[in-house]
């Protein structure tokens, strides 16, 4: 499966920067599922655009308040899949979202990005959990890089 996608909306903010109080939000991006087997495949996304806080994007930058500008980001993710079993799913994966580093201004956070293995269990019933370990760091424009491991569990029921 190959899809395209693009959206474009328009902030208006109660405060100005740099004289401005209105800027455009625009993202496009590409996805790609591709089973390799029935049960072994890889999956992922790539999105660029501008001032794309509210997609998730530019590491939740709008615009940089000093000069007014919006924010230029580019990044997404790709994992391997794999069925273990008919109800039992593992992950491998990576994600990254990088802001153009001349857009960000002093402070900002220059690059984001992440690897992760999981697993997901169809218990039958619309009843699944999963658990994700995650490596997670976001590099600073001027203290640097922050770092962390992230355990996530979550119990899903689909109805």
């Amino acid at each position: 499966m190959f899809g395209v996608w693009a959206a474009i909306g328009e902030i208006e903010t109660d405060t100005q920067f740099n004289n401005e109080d209105e800027f455009t939000e625009w993202v496009v991006g590409l996805d790609l599922q591709l089973p390799i087997c029935s049960t072994f495949g890889i999956r992922g996304e790539f999105f660029y655009g501008d001032a794309l806080q509210d997609w998730r994007g530019g590491i939740l930058q709008t615009i940089n308040i000093t000069t007014g500008e919006e924010i230029q980001s580019w990044g997404g993710w790709g994992e391997f899949w794999w069925y273990a079993t008919d109800a039992w799913r593992l992950h491998l994966g990576a994600t990254s979202d990088n802001p153009s580093n001349s857009d960000v201004g002093a402070g900002g956070r220059e690059l984001n990005w992440s690897a992760y293995i999981g697993t997901i269990y169809n218990w039958g019933g619309g009843l699944k959990t999963g658990f994700d370990i995650l490596y997670w760091e976001t590099q600073f424009d001027t203290t640097g890089i922050g770092n962390t491991i992230r355990l996530n569990f979550y119990i899903q029921l689909d109805f």
